[in-house]
C-alpha cells in the first residue's frame, strides 16, 4: 500500500456530468500533491461514471467507488470509511476548490492542531460571486487562534450547517463514530455538523475564500425535494433524539436552544425561495409542527431567539395588492386560510 496521503477529499457524485470535470480539475490540480480524491458514484445514470474513469486513468490519486443509489449521506459515509488521509474534507460534484486550498488548510490545521478548521466560500450564481459572511463573527472574535467549544459555544449561529467549508481531523470522525444520518435527506449535513462540533476540542477559522459553491446547478445536492418542511422536521427530531441520549439534560437544553434557532432560519430561507403559492401553503402547514419545540423554552428565553420574529411571519396571511390610478394598495387579509 502506498504512503497515506495528508488529505482525503470525499465527493458524492450523482448525475453531475455538466460540472464534474471542472470539480475534478480543481482537486487534482491542487498545489498540495499528497492527497487522495474519493469519488463515490451513487448510481449515476448519465455520463458521470465515464468522466470519473477517464480522470482516474490519468491520475491514480482519484479513487472511484460505485454503489447503487442510496443517497448523499450513504455516499459520504462510504467515502469516509475509505479515507486514509490525516485530514478530510467534503466537496460537492458541481463545486470547485481554489488550487491552493488544501495546502493552506493543511498547514493551518497542523500549526494550530485543530480538530475542525472552518474556511470560507463564495456562492456562484450566473457567473457572479457572493462571499459568505457568516464566519465573520467568529473570525473577528478569535482571529487565527484556535479555540474550544466553551469559548465559542454559539458557533452554531455562525457556521453554515453544510458539508462544505470544514477541514476535519479524520481521527475525530473515526474515534467518535460520526456519520451522516439516514433518517432524513434534508438537513443531513447540519445534523452531522452539530455532532462533530460537539465532539471536537479545538476549532479555528480561516476566513479566506477557498470554496466556490454553485447555486445555479440543476443537479445541486441542495436542491429542494417534495415535502421539504416535513423532512426538515424529521431531521431535527432525529438529531434531537441522538443528542438527548448523548448529553446531560442541562447541556442538551443549552445546545438545543441554538439548534432550534438555526432550524427556524432554515425554514425562513426555504420559504422565501418558494415561488409557488401551493408549495408555500403546504410548507407552512408542516412547519407549524415545529412550534411545540419552541414552547420548551420560557417566554423570557424565547426573546433571545434571533429568528423567532421572522419565523412567525411565515404563518401570517400573504399580502394582497391592488393598483388603482397608478396607486398600489396592499393589505393582509384577516381570515385567510393557510
Amino acid at each position: 500500500m502506498s504512503k497515506a496521503p495528508l488529505v482525503s477529499v470525499v465527493i458524492p457524485v450523482y448525475n453531475a456530468k455538466h460540472y464534474l470535470a471542472e470539480c475534478l480539475d480543481s482537486l487534482l490540480g491542487q498545489t498540495l500533491r499528497e492527497t487522495e480524491i474519493i469519488a463515490v458514484d451513487d448510481g449515476s445514470t448519465d455520463e458521470s461514471p465515464a468522466i470519473l474513469e477517464n480522470f482516474a486513468a490519468r491520475d491514480p490519486r482519484l479513487k472511484v467507488i460505485r454503489q447503487a443509489n442510496a443517497g448523499v449521506s450513504a455516499a459520504r459515509n462510504r467515502g469516509m470509511a475509505e479515507a486514509r488521509g490525516k485530514y478530510l474534507t467534503f466537496v460537492d460534484a458541481d463545486d470547485q476548490l481554489d488550487l491552493q486550498a488544501l495546502g493552506y488548510l493543511c498547514f493551518e490545521a497542523e500549526r494550530l492542531q485543530t480538530d475542525i478548521l472552518l474556511f470560507n466560500y463564495a456562492a456562484v450564481r450566473d457567473g457572479k460571486y457572493q462571499r459568505c459572511t457568516l464566519l465573520d463573527e467568529l473570525f473577528n472574535r478569535f482571529g487565527t487562534k484556535a479555540f474550544d467549544y466553551r469559548e465559542g459555544e454559539d458557533l452554531l449561529y455562525y457556521v453554515h450547517g453544510t458539508a462544505i467549508g470544514k477541514f476535519y481531523r479524520t481521527e475525530l470522525l473515526r474515534k467518535n463514530g460520526l456519520q451522516y444520518p439516514d433518517y432524513t435527506f434534508i438537513g443531513e449535513d447540519f445534523c452531522f455538523w452539530v455532532e462533530t462540533a460537539l465532539a471536537a476540542e479545538r476549532f479555528a477559522v480561516c476566513n479566506q475564500i477557498f470554496y466556490f459553491y454553485r447555486k445555479d446547478s440543476a443537479n445541486s445536492l441542495t436542491k429542494r425535494y417534495d415535502a421539504l418542511a416535513r423532512q426538515m422536521l424529521q431531521g431535527y427530531e432525529g438529531l434531537r433524539r441522538k443528542l438527548k441520549q448523548k448529553l446531560p439534560a442541562e447541556t442538551f437544553r443549552k445546545v438545543n436552544f441554538y439548534i432550534v434557532d438555526r432550524n427556524m432560519i432554515s425554514f425562513i430561507w426555504n420559504f422565501r425561495d418558494m415561488p409557488d403559492k401551493k408549495e408555500r401553503v403546504a410548507f407552512r402547514r408542516a412547519a407549524g409542527d415545529f412550534f411545540p419545540y419552541l414552547g420548551e423554552y420560557s417566554a423570557e428565553e424565547q426573546q433571545h431567539f434571533r429568528h423567532l420574529k421572522n419565523f412567525k411571519r411565515i404563518f401570517k396571511p400573504e399580502r394582497k395588492s391592488l393598483s388603482f390610478l397608478g396607486i398600489r394598495i396592499s393589505w393582509r387579509p384577516k381570515n385567510q386560510k393557510n
